[in-house]
Protein backbone atom coordinates (compact mmCIF):
# COMPACT_ATOMS: atom_id res chain seq x y z
CA UNK A 1 0.00 0.00 0.00
CA UNK A 2 2.56 2.94 1.23
CA UNK A 3 4.15 1.67 -2.53
CA UNK A 4 0.80 2.17 -4.12
CA UNK A 5 0.67 -1.38 -5.80
CA UNK A 6 -2.47 -2.13 -3.72
CA UNK A 7 -5.51 0.78 -2.89
CA UNK A 8 -6.30 -1.06 0.15
CA UNK A 9 -6.18 -3.66 2.47
CA UNK A 10 -8.11 -6.87 1.58
CA UNK A 11 -6.90 -8.40 5.35
CA UNK A 12 -9.59 -5.56 6.65
CA UNK A 13 -12.39 -7.23 5.19
CA UNK A 14 -11.86 -10.16 6.86
CA UNK A 15 -14.23 -11.49 9.94
CA UNK A 16 -11.73 -12.42 12.37
CA UNK A 17 -12.97 -15.30 14.38
CA UNK A 18 -13.66 -14.47 18.11
CA UNK A 19 -11.12 -15.35 20.83
CA UNK A 20 -12.89 -17.72 23.23
CA UNK A 21 -11.61 -16.61 26.93
CA UNK A 22 -11.21 -19.64 29.62
CA UNK A 23 -13.71 -19.95 32.41
CA UNK A 24 -12.15 -17.85 35.37
CA UNK A 25 -12.49 -19.94 38.35
CA UNK A 26 -11.79 -18.42 41.98
CA UNK A 27 -11.98 -19.21 45.37
CA UNK A 28 -13.24 -17.70 48.52
CA UNK A 29 -10.93 -16.85 51.31
CA UNK A 30 -12.44 -19.99 53.14
CA UNK A 31 -11.67 -21.77 50.06
CA UNK A 32 -8.22 -21.17 50.52
CA UNK A 33 -7.86 -21.22 54.02
CA UNK A 34 -9.40 -24.67 53.91
CA UNK A 35 -6.73 -26.08 51.04
CA UNK A 36 -3.69 -24.59 53.40
CA UNK A 37 -4.22 -26.37 56.22
CA UNK A 38 -4.73 -29.79 54.10
CA UNK A 39 -1.38 -28.56 52.48
CA UNK A 40 0.47 -28.07 55.43
CA UNK A 41 2.81 -31.36 54.94
CA UNK A 42 3.06 -31.59 50.93
CA UNK A 43 7.10 -30.94 49.92
CA UNK A 44 5.78 -28.21 47.80
CA UNK A 45 3.10 -26.34 50.30
CA UNK A 46 5.06 -23.06 50.18
CA UNK A 47 4.16 -22.95 46.60
CA UNK A 48 0.25 -22.43 47.05
CA UNK A 49 0.58 -19.62 49.91
CA UNK A 50 3.25 -18.07 47.79
CA UNK A 51 0.36 -17.84 44.44
CA UNK A 52 -2.53 -16.83 46.79
CA UNK A 53 -1.24 -14.25 48.48
CA UNK A 54 1.42 -12.92 45.75
CA UNK A 55 -0.74 -13.50 42.53
CA UNK A 56 2.67 -14.37 40.80
CA UNK A 57 2.58 -16.58 37.89
CA UNK A 58 3.14 -20.13 38.09
CA UNK A 59 6.57 -20.21 36.36
CA UNK A 60 8.07 -17.44 37.74
CA UNK A 61 7.28 -19.28 41.15
CA UNK A 62 9.07 -22.55 39.65
CA UNK A 63 11.73 -20.79 38.53
CA UNK A 64 12.41 -18.57 42.18
CA UNK A 65 15.64 -18.67 43.26
CA UNK A 66 17.19 -18.78 47.11
CA UNK A 67 19.21 -15.83 46.08
CA UNK A 68 16.58 -13.98 44.95
CA UNK A 69 14.47 -14.35 48.49
CA UNK A 70 15.15 -11.65 50.99
CA UNK A 71 13.39 -12.97 54.20
CA UNK A 72 14.66 -10.81 56.58
CA UNK A 73 13.04 -7.49 54.60
CA UNK A 74 9.87 -10.24 53.76
CA UNK A 75 10.41 -10.14 49.85
CA UNK A 76 11.28 -11.56 46.59
CA UNK A 77 12.64 -10.41 43.43
CA UNK A 78 11.41 -12.37 40.13
CA UNK A 79 14.15 -12.86 38.61
CA UNK A 80 13.95 -16.25 36.27
CA UNK A 81 10.97 -18.02 34.96
CA UNK A 82 10.78 -21.92 34.55
CA UNK A 83 9.35 -22.30 31.20
CA UNK A 84 6.83 -25.41 30.80
CA UNK A 85 8.21 -28.10 28.45
CA UNK A 86 8.28 -31.20 29.92
CA UNK A 87 11.50 -33.14 29.19
CA UNK A 88 13.57 -30.02 28.69
CA UNK A 89 12.79 -27.68 31.22
CA UNK A 90 14.70 -24.60 30.82
CA UNK A 91 14.77 -21.03 32.33
CA UNK A 92 14.44 -17.76 30.92
CA UNK A 93 14.19 -14.16 32.42
CA UNK A 94 11.40 -11.67 32.72
CA UNK A 95 10.84 -9.89 29.38
CA UNK A 96 10.27 -6.28 30.41
CA UNK A 97 11.42 -4.12 34.02
CA UNK A 98 7.96 -4.31 34.93
CA UNK A 99 8.07 -7.92 35.08
CA UNK A 100 11.31 -8.35 36.69
CA UNK A 101 9.94 -7.07 39.81
CA UNK A 102 9.98 -7.23 43.59
CA UNK A 103 6.88 -8.99 45.42
CA UNK A 104 6.52 -8.52 49.23
CA UNK A 105 5.59 -11.86 51.45
CA UNK A 106 3.28 -12.33 54.18
CA UNK A 107 4.81 -13.33 57.53
CA UNK A 108 3.64 -16.23 57.70
CA UNK A 109 4.91 -17.08 54.14
CA UNK A 110 8.28 -16.32 55.34
CA UNK A 111 8.07 -18.71 57.83
CA UNK A 112 7.00 -21.12 55.68
CA UNK A 113 10.23 -20.65 53.38
CA UNK A 114 12.26 -20.69 56.87
CA UNK A 115 10.91 -24.08 57.57
CA UNK A 116 10.76 -25.43 53.87
CA UNK A 117 14.76 -24.38 53.26
CA UNK A 118 15.78 -26.15 56.95
CA UNK A 119 14.32 -29.82 55.36
CA UNK A 120 15.99 -28.92 51.82
CA UNK A 121 19.64 -28.45 53.99
CA UNK A 122 18.62 -31.73 55.44
CA UNK A 123 17.61 -33.42 52.38
CA UNK A 124 21.19 -32.08 50.78
CA UNK A 125 23.04 -34.12 53.58
CA UNK A 126 21.29 -36.98 53.37
CA UNK A 127 21.80 -37.36 49.34
CA UNK A 128 25.37 -35.78 49.76
CA UNK A 129 26.86 -35.92 46.11
CA UNK A 130 23.59 -36.62 44.30
CA UNK A 131 22.32 -33.70 45.41
CA UNK A 132 22.44 -31.49 42.23
CA UNK A 133 22.41 -28.25 44.27
CA UNK A 134 20.70 -25.30 41.63
CA UNK A 135 19.38 -23.32 44.46
CA UNK A 136 16.04 -23.29 43.64
CA UNK A 137 13.08 -22.86 46.38
CA UNK A 138 10.63 -25.38 44.94
CA UNK A 139 11.93 -28.53 43.44
CA UNK A 140 11.94 -32.21 43.41
CA UNK A 141 14.39 -34.54 45.64
CA UNK A 142 17.94 -34.11 44.09
CA UNK A 143 17.08 -30.37 43.81
CA UNK A 144 15.65 -30.81 40.29
CA UNK A 145 12.94 -28.24 38.46
CA UNK A 146 9.22 -28.75 39.52
CA UNK A 147 7.33 -30.90 36.36
CA UNK A 148 4.38 -28.74 36.35
CA UNK A 149 1.96 -31.33 35.02
CA UNK A 150 3.21 -34.08 38.31
CA UNK A 151 2.50 -30.82 40.51
CA UNK A 152 -0.93 -30.22 39.82
CA UNK A 153 -2.17 -34.49 40.10
CA UNK A 154 0.04 -35.33 42.62
CA UNK A 155 -0.40 -32.61 44.66
CA UNK A 156 -2.88 -29.57 43.95
CA UNK A 157 -6.02 -31.80 42.51
CA UNK A 158 -5.23 -34.33 45.34
CA UNK A 159 -5.00 -31.33 48.01
CA UNK A 160 -8.64 -29.87 45.83
CA UNK A 161 -10.22 -32.88 46.70
CA UNK A 162 -9.24 -33.71 50.26
CA UNK A 163 -10.11 -30.10 51.22
CA UNK A 164 -13.25 -30.51 49.26
CA UNK A 165 -13.01 -27.23 48.18
CA UNK A 166 -13.50 -26.06 44.12
CA UNK A 167 -11.56 -27.48 41.55
CA UNK A 168 -9.39 -24.51 40.03
CA UNK A 169 -6.39 -24.73 37.89
CA UNK A 170 -3.18 -23.00 39.69
CA UNK A 171 -3.04 -19.88 37.38
CA UNK A 172 -6.61 -19.00 39.23
CA UNK A 173 -4.95 -18.73 42.48
CA UNK A 174 -3.34 -15.84 40.78
CA UNK A 175 -6.95 -14.87 40.24
CA UNK A 176 -8.07 -15.66 43.19
CA UNK A 177 -5.87 -13.30 44.70
CA UNK A 178 -7.03 -10.32 42.28
CA UNK A 179 -10.66 -11.17 43.15
CA UNK A 180 -10.38 -10.87 46.44
CA UNK A 181 -7.94 -7.74 46.84
CA UNK A 182 -10.88 -5.99 44.89
CA UNK A 183 -13.26 -7.92 46.85
CA UNK A 184 -11.90 -6.54 50.03
CA UNK A 185 -11.70 -2.68 48.57
CA UNK A 186 -8.23 -2.34 47.86
CA UNK A 187 -7.90 -0.20 44.49
CA UNK A 188 -7.72 -1.58 41.20
CA UNK A 189 -4.13 0.91 40.49
CA UNK A 190 -2.91 -1.15 43.62
CA UNK A 191 -3.94 -4.72 42.28
CA UNK A 192 -2.75 -3.95 38.57
CA UNK A 193 0.64 -3.34 40.22
CA UNK A 194 0.73 -6.32 41.97
CA UNK A 195 0.10 -8.35 39.03
CA UNK A 196 2.30 -6.71 36.98
CA UNK A 197 0.03 -5.83 34.63
CA UNK A 198 0.68 -3.13 31.85
CA UNK A 199 -1.61 -1.19 32.64
CA UNK A 200 -4.96 -0.95 34.78
CA UNK A 201 -7.31 -1.23 32.14
CA UNK A 202 -6.15 -4.95 32.02
CA UNK A 203 -7.38 -5.24 35.50
CA UNK A 204 -10.37 -3.74 34.90
CA UNK A 205 -11.30 -5.89 32.31
CA UNK A 206 -10.08 -9.22 33.53
CA UNK A 207 -11.96 -8.85 37.34
CA UNK A 208 -14.63 -6.70 35.64
CA UNK A 209 -17.36 -9.27 36.63
CA UNK A 210 -16.18 -8.39 40.75
CA UNK A 211 -16.64 -4.64 40.20
CA UNK A 212 -20.71 -4.82 40.16
CA UNK A 213 -20.54 -6.19 43.57
CA UNK A 214 -18.21 -3.37 44.48
CA UNK A 215 -20.65 -1.10 42.93
CA UNK A 216 -23.17 -2.40 45.61
CA UNK A 217 -21.25 -1.42 48.20
CA UNK A 218 -19.74 1.80 47.66
CA UNK A 219 -23.74 2.76 47.39
CA UNK A 220 -24.15 0.78 50.85
CA UNK A 221 -21.28 2.79 52.44
CA UNK A 222 -22.58 6.20 50.82
CA UNK A 223 -26.10 5.36 52.32
CA UNK A 224 -24.63 4.31 55.87
CA UNK A 225 -22.13 7.59 55.72
CA UNK A 226 -24.72 10.33 54.40
CA UNK A 227 -28.41 9.31 55.81
CA UNK A 228 -28.01 6.98 58.74
CA UNK A 229 -30.28 8.21 60.79
CA UNK A 230 -31.67 10.86 58.42
CA UNK A 231 -35.50 10.70 57.52
CA UNK A 232 -35.09 11.58 54.04
CA UNK A 233 -38.83 10.49 52.55
CA UNK A 234 -41.77 13.72 53.10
Amino acid sequence: MKSGLVTRNVADAMDCPKIKRQEMKTWTSEDARRCLEVARDDRFFTLFPAAITTGTREGKLFGLHWQDVAPVVGAATIQQILHKAEKDRDFGHPKTERNRRRVGLLTDLVAALRVHKAAQNEEKLILGPGYRDCGLVSCVPGDAPISPSNLLKRHFLPLIETAKVPQIRFHDLRHSRASLLLADGVHPKVVSERLGHASITITLDTYSHVLPDLQTEVVAGLQRRLFAGVATAR
